[in-house]
């Protein structure tokens, strides 16, 4: 056999339930209830519509796997599932730009400025669509926990199962999957492709990285043999002006002390007068007070006289001592003025020889940060493009983990499974109407804790009772069976025909075991406390006229 095949329960009991819940149960809860929605005017009375069949057959679900998940698929193939797949920008065409223009980095920087919103989002987003495909969150949940309950059947118990024909055969089915499986490599794809074109866009980034670096240190290896060259000669030059300063230094100085020579000479001469004459005026200031003690005024007048002409004399030399100082402070002030214009003049052309070497050091420096300044805006462009492909990039990889998680269950198998989804159809006749009843899988309850609740509410109905018992696994479930099964034998007369035909040749009412079975059933109901002795007798005998 090519695939496995695993039966699914049709009743589990809940946590809360202790006693198992028989097959006799089974049938008979399926039985209260086929009867209790039969059209009548009262419970359990005649009606003008009739039970044709009750029939337990199976719904075809295919379970491929895929890698260590499985995808289920309808096989009567009424499910679908859209997705939106988002189309990528071309890719093709920014990486030919680049691969073309990568040589020449201005072109290459136009290529950028070009692409600069290529990937800015998706190009276009559109609906795909997956026949047969079950992709409901909450349904593939279900099946998770349903599939665990479920046994494996071998080539003959298969054979006594009553299977609704499939639409799809393992050949149809592993096509279907193929396409979901092809459409998650797409995606997974897309993201490869999209490191591929920031693989490129990075490779040639560092290409014009390393060549503006290259040209950086070229620039810098240039410049730094050009000052080496330089500064020889510019030391040369700058030895040679403080030579020729100081010389030119030496004779100012030189001619200065000269002059200052020669004015301290005469000033020397001066003061020495200067002394010789306040000597003599010292001796006649003697001569003077001596003839006035001895009252001899021709004398004194004469030597007063001398006095006057001394004191007008020392008065002379003492202005001639005071221009000769301020001739020396000139001489002085003016040499100074002089080898303070000479370093002036010469420092003037020694910064002139030294700022030779300071502009080309600055032409090197303006150069390198112009390089430097075109390397980070080409930098700035690639990083803006690379960090769009990034967000592309996450997006894939995110589609391409939640697509696998959304649209397969955890559930590890080595080969195609077809799962057997059990349920009861229950037809009702009148004159040449017809009408459907599907019981989908269900979970029985506990009862200790239910009973109690109908004790005190003694109007609940033995309908209501039951529904307390069994309730659907599942709403998503039986709306899947309701609106698959019941709404294709609605409109396709051909496939309800089909569908009559299996369920007729598996009518459990016709079935010679079935009268025991509701006994049992109804029993060990009665045991649990879910009907009384007139609603089983009743029961009974319904259907024992069936």
């Amino acid at each position: 056999m090519p695939y496995k095949s695993l039966i699914l329960p049709f009743v589990v009991g809940d946590s809360d339930r202790k006693k198992p819940f028989t097959s006799d149960m089974e049938l008979t809860t399926v039985a209260i209830l086929a009867e209790a929605q039969r059209k009548k005017l009262g419970f359990l009375s005649d009606s003008s519509e009739k039970i044709s069949f009750v029939s337990k057959v199976y719904y075809p679900l295919w379970a491929v796997p895929w890698e260590d998940r499985c995808l289920i698929l309808d096989g009567l193939g009424f499910s679908s599932c859209n997705v939106k797949y988002a189309k990528l920008p071309d890719l093709k065409l920014f990486t030919e730009n680049l691969k073309r223009n990568v040589v020449v980095r201005e072109e290459f920087r136009n290529a950028l400025e070009e692409h600069a919103e290529t990937f800015k989002d998706f190009a276009a987003t559109v609906d795909l669509s997956f026949n047969a495909l079950v992709a409901h969150r909450n349904l593939l949940d279900t099946f998770l926990e349903y599939f665990k309950e479920g046994s494996f059947l071998d080539e003959e118990a298969e054979k006594s199962q009553v299977l609704i024909p499939s639409e799809l055969d393992e050949k149809g089915v592993l096509e279907a999957c193929e396409r979901v499986i092809n459409c998650w490599r797409q995606i997974k794809a897309d993201g490869r492709g999209l490191q591929q074109a920031l693989n490129i866009l990075e490779d040639a980034m560092r290409l014009h990285e390393h060549g503006i670096l290259c040209e950086v240190e070229q620039i810098r290896e240039k410049y730094e043999e050009e000052i080496s060259n330089l500064k020889p000669v510019v030391e040369k030059k700058v030895k040679k002006l403080m030579l020729k300063r100081d010389g030119e230094a030496k004779k100012i100085v030189k001619a200065v002390e000269k002059k200052l020579t020669a004015a301290t000479r005469k000033k020397e001469k001066y003061k020495r007068k200067l002394q010789s004459l306040e000597r003599n005026e010292v001796a006649i200031r003697k001569k003077i007070e001596v003839f006035k003690r001895k009252r001899n005024e021709v004398k004194v007048a004469l030597w007063s006289y001398e006095l006057r002409k001394r004191q007008r004399e020392i008065g002379n030399v003492k202005r001639e001592i005071k221009a000769v100082s301020n001739l020396i402070e000139r001489i002085r002030k003016k040499g100074e003025e002089k080898i303070r214009k000479l370093e002036e003049s010469f420092q003037e052309m020694v910064d002139m020889e030294e700022a030779k070497i300071k502009e080309t050091t600055a032409l090197c420096d303006s150069e390198i940060e112009a390089k430097q300044k075109e390397l980070e805006e080409l930098r700035s462009e690639a990083d803006s493009i690379a960090k769009q492909i990034e967000g592309l990039i996450g997006r894939k990889k995110w589609y391409a983990s939640t697509f696998k998680e959304e649209m397969a269950i955890p559930w590890n198998q080595d080969k195609t499974v077809l799962v057997y989804v059990p349920f009861y159809l229950v037809r009702y006749e009148k004159e040449a109407e017809a009408r459907y009843n599907l019981h989908p899988p269900m979970v029985a309850s506990g009862y200790k804790g239910i009973l109690k609740k109908i004790r005190k509410i003694w109007s609940f109905s033995l309908e209501s009772r039951i529904k307390l018992l069994v309730h659907p696994r599942s709403k998503e479930l039986h709306k899947m069976f309701n609106s698959a099964l019941i709404r294709k034998m609605r409109k396709d007369k051909v496939f309800e025909e089909k569908v009559n035909e299996i369920c007729r040749s598996n009518n459990l009412l016709n079935s010679d075991s079935f009268r025991k079975a509701l006994t049992n059933g109804i029993n060990e109901l009665k045991e649990e406390g879910w009907i009384n002795l007139e609603e089983s007798l009743t029961i009974l005998e319904r259907y024992g006229g069936a």
